[in-house]
């Protein structure tokens, strides 16, 4: 069965939080994936039309594992230490057919987007995402932000 994961890191800082969870996700690829859902997706058959294509759009912004493991590569050359806490995952498959990918979850305020594929160095081919959410990280104070950007 086709092998497919997740890359999380815990930024250390960010938006003026500490340790904020960062789910990644592909975007965009060169070419599709051409992934199998029914093999993929629990029920998929059986689910009405827009659930199917939640789970489609979950299915496809999971990694492979040359994806993730050359993402967290380049996460490594160009942030350093704040990409030290970068995890690949394998997950489950099939998974259920009520998921909802991230790129589906509505961003802006504390729930938010990184588009890292906007960097000037970006060469890879495929577009990666992050998604996070600072509601549930601590804020810093500003004694934390200032050590930050000495």
């Amino acid at each position: 069965m086709t092998k497919l994961f997740i890359v999380t890191t815990i930024a250390p800082a960010l938006r003026g939080h500490r340790d904020v969870p960062i789910s990644w996700y592909v975007s965009k690829r060169a070419r599709p994936s051409r992934r199998s859902c029914p093999k993929l997706i629990a029920g998929y058959d059986a689910a009405p039309k827009y659930l199917r294509l939640y789970a489609k759009g979950a299915v496809e912004e999971l990694f492979t594992s040359e994806e993730a493991e050359t993402f967290v590569a380049y996460l490594h050359s160009q942030y350093g230490a704040a990409a030290e806490r970068t995890e690949i995952k394998e997950i489950q498959l099939p998974i259920p057919a009520n998921t909802i990918g991230l790129g589906a979850i509505p961003d802006g305020g504390p729930v938010d987007c990184l588009l890292v594929a906007e960097n000037p160095c970006w060469t890879l081919p495929f577009e990666v995402c992050g998604h996070y959410d600072t509601r549930w990280s601590e804020p810093m104070d500003e004694i934390d932000m200032g050590a930050l950007q000495s």
